[in-house]
Parts: C-alpha cells; structure tokens; sequence
C-alpha cells in the first residue's frame, strides 16, 4: 500500500497509488482460507522435489531466527552443490544480526560467488557442508547480545556425531528406564504461553522468551535429575506421546528446558502439533474423545549445551496463547508415562572437530547518513485483570523515526499488537494488529510528498467460525484520501 516515489515515476505518483490501494488484496484472509497443506503452500515448497534444484545453494540462518529448520531440511534433501550457516542470529544479516557474534559475511558470499560465478579457487567447496554455532548454556533474558559457544562442522545431515538417546517419561520425572504405567490428566489454562516471547525474533527488546518458570508451572512437567556431566545436544529433540484427550480438537505445545542449578528456566527448543493433523497436514482428522494415540512432536532444531549439575526439562501443555489460535474448547489431555518418550540427539565427544577457517569481523559499505528523531525499539508487556479475569499481552515494535539526508527523505513506522483472552473462555481470544508508516519530503521547509498509511487488523472466533475485520486508510498532505474495509469469516478446519 507505499506510495510511489514521485522521483521515480513524476507526478503521476497519486493516480498510480490511488489505483494500488484500490487493488490492494486481503493477504490475511487469502492465508486463513487455506488452513491445511494444499496447493496454495505446495507450489511454492522445495521439498516437494529437492532434485528441481540444479543451481548451486548457500543457505544462511540462525538458532534465534524462525526460519532455522529450512537450512538442515535443505542440506538433508537437496541433491545441488550445497553449503549451510547457522550463527546464533535472529532475523538479520549474520554481520549486522544480534545476537553476536557476527561475522564477515559479505567476504564469505563473495567466495561462495567467486567460485561459482567466477570459476576463482576459493576452496568454498573443501570446506565442511555445514558450519553451526554450538551454544553454550546461558541464564533466560528477552534479548541478548551475545551468545558465547563456539564453531562446529558436520559433513551431512543427519549428523554421523550425533546418537539419539531416549529419556522416559515417567510419573516420578524423566529417567533412562521406563517404569510403570500411570495416567497423568492435564489442561492448560488459555493464557498458557505469554512468556513465549516472538515467534521470529529480530534482534531488538523483549522478543526473547521470559525466564520459563512461570510458564512451567502451567505445564505436565517431567525433569531429568541434575547432569553428572556436560551434554551436547544438535538437531531436532523428539517427543513421542502416548496421549488421549476429551475433545475433538487440540493441540500440543512442547519446550525443552535448561534449569540451573538456582531454579532458572531457559527454553532451548519448542514444537507444537495441531492433533488434528498428527497423521500429515493434507487432511485434518478429529479426535475420538478417549482414545489413545501414539503421536510425535518434533521440536526445532537447535545446538545447545547442557553443563553439568543443570536439569534437562521437557513440559507438555494445550495452549500456547497468543503464538497459537486456541482450540475451540479447553481441553484435557491424558498422558500415559512410562510409554511416552523424549528423544534427544546427542553429539558424542568421541570425533574430532574440523579445523575452519576464521569467519572474520564484519566489515560493510558505509551506511546513509541518517538523523534520529525517535530510535527502534519493542516492548512487551502483560496486564491482568483479576476481576474480569482477563489477560492483555501487548507488543510496540517501532521502526523509529529518521531522516536520510541524501534524498530528505523521512521514514518512521510502528507495530502495535495486542492479544486478549478470558480465563476457562477460549472463544474470548482476540488480536489485534495496528500498523502504521509515514513517507515524506520535505525542501526548503515545503513538504513535496507527505504520505501516510494506517491498517488494523481485528481476529476473533466462534466455535466454527474465525472472524476477521480488516480496515486501511491513505493519508496525503493530513487529509484522508482513500479508505477500505473488509470482513471475511471463515470456517475452521481442525484450528
């Protein structure tokens, strides 16, 4: 919905923006209306046919990014010239990204370019198919700078350093022999999940998730006790559930945590699994209310240290408000322990590491010159209510304000998203995103271009139905020119 630049294209910029906002699609609703795997999502994945890829890949992410998993799918399937970087980033550059350290990455593209484009000797492809940063083990914070650790190799994937080692989920906690059967029964409360923090982290404020003690003590908890020695974990830790549950529909949100010694809860890793689509996510299937069934959650993957003396921790629940829409109805689960199991892959010691090459400080161009009026930031904050019962989660993120001086161009933008529910009332959850950004130019004190947009988006539900209400607006000069809104319900299909 951004204007055109009337640099760019003269002063056709109105008539071209005005014809933009009026064909501007509902993206939002198309996406809800394609709830299960079908050939809105297949057209467009690689691993429908990893041999379709010829061209030579480089691919690029980071433990805190939400896109993680892509790389190692990648390295396991594609059949192409392929290397992979994983750092501790969030979504961002790796030489610009936090948390650090950061590298030179553009020097390490330019290799990858130079071989392929260029036929230069840059020994890229000598090099270990996948480079991954090992994290060491850390107190929980919403955002960090750094994360120590250090550079590890493999040569493919699934890694031939790793062995998986299965923990039972017994009635007493996790232990390496199962014991007897007994049947644990549990239902989360709707607000079950707020500490999760954002689902793809940028690197700013409060988007990491919280210390997770809060958030176990709404949680089917099974704790390993305290580690004789140090373990590595790297890959995708597996849960496998003998389960039953009262309703037809639910779903299943998994953490493992590392917990100091002092009581500290850091989520390493998370999975959720819609049941519905435990058997794929083609065709969803409802629940038979009692029944057992053997299902698997496979959390991200993840590099991460455990030290010796700490706790390896594993929680179930059937909520993960507001990452998850919640199921129509609050639902209790029952978990069958002593048959139910965690899988954990465990790098061994027992390998030598390949020596790499250093990856080097970031170094790039010289960035515009930019004046400030207001910085980015996030925040993230929870209010409950305990007359009502009801909980807010709210989330700034401000892109802040600025002036590029080359062009006298002034940009700002903001987020605000707020998320609310009801205690024991899943059909009371209800989101709502605001968005807002201005683009202006101004010489000589006389405003050329003073544009501003604004949307919101409104989602509720009913027990069949999700309800979504869509409004956006055009400003030129602080007059509206252009306004639209939207309604679309859609039916759910096993959310």
């Amino acid at each position: 919905m951004r204007p055109p630049d009337p640099e760019v294209v003269g002063d056709r910029w109105y008539d071209m923006w005005l014809q933009r906002l009026e064909n501007a699609p509902n993206l939002v609703a198309k996406w809800m209306s394609h709830q299960t795997r079908d050939q809105q999502w297949i057209h467009g994945s690689v691993c429908e046919d990893y041999d379709t890829i010829q061209a030579a890949v480089y691919a690029v992410g980071g433990w805190a990014d939400g896109y993680t998993n892509t790389v190692v799918r990648l390295c396991e399937g594609i059949t192409a010239p392929f290397r992979g970087l994983i750092g501790p980033w969030s979504h961002a550059y790796p030489w610009k990204a936090k948390p650090y350290p950061i590298i030179d990455g553009l020097k390490d593209l330019c290799r990858w370019w130079d071989h392929w484009l260029k036929n230069k000797d840059t020994r890229m492809m000598e090099e270990p198919r996948l480079r991954i940063w090992m994290q060491d083990s850390v107190p929980p914070l919403t955002s960090y700078s750094e994360r120590p650790g250090r550079w590890i190799s493999e040569d493919s994937w699934p890694s031939l350093k790793t062995m998986a080692e299965c923990f039972h989920l017994n009635a007493d906690g996790l232990g390496r022999k199962p014991k007897s059967e007994r049947f644990i029964e549990h239902c989360s409360e709707v607000i079950s999940g707020v500490t999760h923090g954002d689902w793809c982290p940028y690197g700013f404020e409060a988007e990491m998730p919280s210390d997770q003690r809060e958030e176990d003590g709404r949680s089917l908890v099974f704790d390993l006790p305290a580690l004789k020695r140090r373990m590595e974990i790297l890959g995708a830790p597996v849960i496998q559930l003998d389960v039953s549950c009262d309703q037809p529909n639910a779903v299943l949100y998994v953490r493992l945590c590392d917990v100091a010694p002092d009581g500290a809860s850091t989520r390493v890793t998370y999975g959720v699994l819609n049941l519905t689509h435990r058997k794929g996510h083609e065709c969803p299937q409802s629940l038979e209310p009692g029944k057992r069934y053997q299902v698997e959650v496979s959390m991200n993957n993840i590099a991460h240290v455990f030290p010796k003396g700490h706790r390896i921790r594993v929680t179930v629940q059937t909520a993960a408000w507001p990452l998850v829409w919640p199921s129509p109805k609050r639902t209790t689960i029952t978990v069958t322990t002593g048959r139910s199991v965690l899988e954990m892959p465990v790098r061994t010691q027992q390998h030598k590491e390949t020596k790499l090459p250093d990856l080097g400080k970031p170094v790039t161009a010289e960035p515009l010159e930019l004046v400030s009026s207001s910085v980015p930031h996030r925040s993230r904050t929870i209010h409950r209510d305990f007359v009502s019962g009801e909980t807010v989660v709210e989330m700034v993120k401000s892109r802040g304000r600025y002036l590029i001086k080359d062009t006298h161009t002034e940009i700002a933008g903001e987020s605000i998203e707020t998320y609310s529910i009801k205690d024991n009332e899943p059909l009371s959850a209800r989101a709502q995103v605001d968005h807002s950004i201005l683009i202006k130019r101004e010489r000589e004190r006389e405003p050329e271009w003073d544009t501003r947009i604004k949307t919101r988006f409104i989602l509720t539900a009913t027990e069949s139905v999700l309800n979504l209400t869509a409004h956006a607006e055009a400003h030129s000069k602080d007059v509206r020119i252009w306004s639209k809104s939207w309604e679309k319900s859609v039916v759910r299909n096993g959310v």
